[in-house]
């Protein structure tokens, strides 16, 4: 099984999309972002707070020898030994299921989604109104070809490792029949 955390709702997007058109067997959390509650800043995931979400996921669910966790994080709010620590597959960051048979995959885009898009060539707006609305738009007609291009178009970048997120699905796709 391959378990996907999300930073946000952007990247649950993408990773949904890119699934169903890999057909790979995946879990994403959260499974459902909820809205902003006044007076909070974000319900997005954070690098610092990866381990208390990965310690509530492996209580809900056994994780097994073979199995794969992708955490996918906005590099913005992070000072530089975090990012480190993040990249690297640290235990302090990844402790909860940092174990022998279980392989971890961060991927990191650096500072955010929006703006690595924006630097690899995609028209993505300055000012997002509804980063729902856009982000589903945005990848609703890809075909696996137009993700292939977007791992194309990583592969050459310091900014991110989506690349190794687009290879790993289609390497774990299910053929269709």
């Amino acid at each position: 099984m391959i378990y996907i955390f999300n930073h946000g709702d952007s990247e649950a997007i993408m990773t949904r999309l890119l699934s169903s058109k890999t057909r790979a067997p995946i879990q994403s959390f959260p499974k459902k972002n909820v809205r902003k509650k006044k007076n909070r800043k974000s319900t997005n995931i954070q690098v610092n707070s990866l381990r208390i979400h990965l310690k509530k996921m492996t209580k809900c669910n056994e994780i097994l020898d073979g199995d794969i966790i992708i955490t996918i994080m906005d590099l913005d709010d992070c000072d530089k030994q975090t990012i480190g620590e993040y990249k690297n597959g640290s235990r302090k960051i990844f402790g909860p299921v940092k174990k022998e048979g279980i392989k971890i995959l961060p991927i990191y885009n650096t500072p955010n989604l929006d703006l690595v898009l924006r630097n690899l060539g995609y028209d993505v707006p300055g000012k997002l109104k509804s980063k729902n609305s856009f982000y589903k738009e945005f990848f609703e007609n890809w075909d696996l070809e137009k993700f292939k291009g977007l791992r194309d178009k990583c592969k050459n970048s310091e900014l991110t490792n989506m690349d190794k997120l687009i290879d790993l699905l289609i390497d774990q796709s299910i053929p269709r029949i």
